[in-house]
């Protein structure tokens, strides 16, 4: 059906194929760094690109921005409204989704699925014979339920039977690597399953200093109590006592941000700890260059960008060994894993790794060349072209 949508072969070439891209309802600074990035794959692609997201106006006329209405989101979207109107909220924002869909219906063919608990517009889409591609890139329930508590905990088993409905219903489904088909329990899609990340643009990620001519460490990424950034401030104190020459950087905004500020402010530790706030994404290469080790202790990740990134730029990183990340960082090859994300384990690895340069040398080479051969633009390309040659057919 789709096929004479399609024209598949060397870049570069010209497609009619329309493409709708269901995001989450309020986009992220760092989802919209990440949206902007995938996009630059799908454009080449594709003809028109429609995002139905709260998301900025993209500058580029093929692609068509569609919101849902805001009076919803503040209305019922507050941090402090109940779990009850949060729900609400997200019911109706779907149902505005499906009108917004329907009226745009005859412009796209395939939707690629960022926001997989948005169920409505994925039965919509099937029912009206769209293709559904969910591209996961981490754990939902996490995001969303991350505590125990008996109201979470039930919203958390509705929410895995949306997820196993929206998995049934797909045509394909993406994630970023082999680890995420374990730790998300995909074994029953197996079959519609494609593993495959996003790229890395290493024109712009790259090494520039030395790693014995980097004198830092430091965390980049959302604040936020899942990322364990906590665990990574409250382990400062220990690792200076040990090493006082040592110095750190906290990137990011998020949830935790004025926790994070306090904790630095009781500690005594603004002399060594720099907190910058949000960074743009074109100065992060600045900031992982300066780093001798990037340290991620997050309970819950996909494959995060920022991880591909540092490699890249040859800063070894230090992370917890969760969602896709063991499939990129081998233990004293590509990286390092912690055990514990207690600040004691924290500390400790930071200590002995710090002081390891020859080591830090190797793993920072073996590291930049690993993320240049696997998380190539071209790659990225070529997987996306054969997904929707395979949905055409």
């Amino acid at each position: 059906m789709l096929r004479r949508y399609l024209k598949v072969g060397s870049l570069p070439f010209k497609t009619e194929l329309g493409i709708a891209i269901l995001g989450n309802v309020i986009t992220s600074r760092s989802s919209d760094v990440f949206l902007r990035k995938f996009l630059k794959i799908l454009l080449p692609l594709s003809g028109q690109i429609y995002v139905f997201s709260y998301w900025p106006k993209h500058h580029n006329n093929r692609v068509k921005v569609i919101s849902p209405n805001r009076f919803i989101i503040n209305f019922f979207g507050k941090e402090n409204r109940s779990l009850f109107l949060r729900f609400i909220r997200a019911f109706l924002v779907q149902l505005v989704i499906c009108f917004d869909v329907l009226k745009n219906s005859k412009h796209f063919h395939v939707m690629i699925i960022f926001n997989t608990t948005a169920v409505l517009p994925i039965l919509l889409a099937k029912l009206i014979g769209k293709k559904v591609v969910p591209f996961i890139a981490g754990n939902p329930l996490m995001c969303i339920c991350p505590d125990k508590s008996l109201s979470k905990v039930c919203i958390s088993k509705i929410l895995k039977l949306i997820l196993s409905i929206v998995y049934y219903l797909s045509d394909k489904i993406v994630v970023e690597s082999s680890g995420l088909i374990r730790w998300l329990d995909l074994y029953p899609y197996l079959n519609k399953i494609i593993i495959r990340p996003t790229f890395v643009d290493t024109s712009i990620f790259k090494p520039s200093t030395k790693i014995p001519e980097r004198h830092m460490v430091g965390y980049i990424g959302m604040l936020s109590k899942s990322k364990g950034v906590i665990q990574f401030v409250e382990a400062i104190p220990s690792i200076i006592l040990k090493r006082p020459k040592l110095n750190f950087i906290i990137c990011g905004y998020g949830p935790c941000y004025q926790d994070v500020k306090k904790i630095i402010e009781d500690k005594r530790l603004r002399e060594k700890v720099k907190l910058t706030g949000w960074v743009n994404n074109s100065r992060i290469p600045n900031y992982l260059n300066k780093l001798k080790l990037l340290v991620l202790p997050s309970r819950s990740e996909g494959l995060p960008n920022i991880i591909l990134e540092a490699m890249a730029c040859g800063t070894p990183v230090l992370a917890a060994p969760v969602g896709a990340i063991p499939d990129v960082i081998k233990e004293g090859e590509t990286g390092f894993l912690l055990k514990s994300i207690n600040p004691e384990h924290i500390a400790n690895r930071i200590v002995k790794l710090i002081t390891n340069i020859k080591l830090l040398e190797e793993v920072s080479t073996k590291a930049h060349n690993y993320v240049r051969e696997n998380f190539s633009y071209e790659r990225a390309m070529e997987t996306w072209r054969e997904i929707f040659s395979e949905l055409c057919e």
